[in-house]
C-alpha cells in the first residue's frame, strides 16, 4: 500500500508542479505576442517599459525551473 500511495505522489507531484509552471509559462508568452501593449502598460503603470524583457525572461524561466524541480 505505501508503495502504490509513493508511485502516485510522484506522478501528483509533477502534474501540480505542471499546472503551477503554466500559469508564469502562459503569462510570459502572452507577454510576448502583445511586447508593445505591455510595455506601453507597463509605463502606463510607472514602471520602465526597458524592465519588460527581464519580467519575459523571469517568467519563461521560472516557469521551467518549477517543472525541472528547482
Amino acid at each position: 500500500m505505501n508503495s502504490l500511495f509513493d508511485a502516485v505522489k510522484s506522478y501528483v507531484d509533477v502534474a501540480g508542479r505542471v499546472l503551477i509552471a503554466a500559469v508564469f509559462v502562459l503569462s510570459g508568452w502572452g507577454k510576448v505576442a502583445a511586447y508593445a501593449g505591455t510595455q506601453a502598460y507597463m509605463q502606463h503603470a510607472g514602471v520602465p517599459g526597458g524592465l519588460l524583457p527581464l519580467v519575459i525572461l523571469l517568467e519563461l524561466g521560472g516557469g521551467i525551473a518549477i517543472v525541472i524541480g528547482l
